[in-house]
């Protein structure tokens, strides 16, 4: 798994979840909550996942986190 930390998240939005981290399947392409592919510089690597992010969700391998 590589660790990604979304670059268009500044801050905590109460109104909408937020996805500000995901883990992506080696080899792979980080994509957004909906499957789609992201664009280009929308995903940068990370080392850790903060402890306050929640865990979001996922699919086929993908894990979101952040705040609901």
């Amino acid at each position: 798994m590589t660790l990604y930390r979304n670059t268009t998240w500044t801050r905590r939005n109460y109104e909408c979840t937020n996805v500000v981290f995901q883990e992506v399947p080696d080899g792979d392409v980080p994509r957004r909550f909906n499957g789609n592919p992201a664009p280009e510089g929308e995903w940068v690597k990370a080392d850790i996942i903060p402890v306050e992010m929640m865990e979001l969700g996922g699919f086929g391998g993908y894990r979101f986190h952040g705040f609901m």
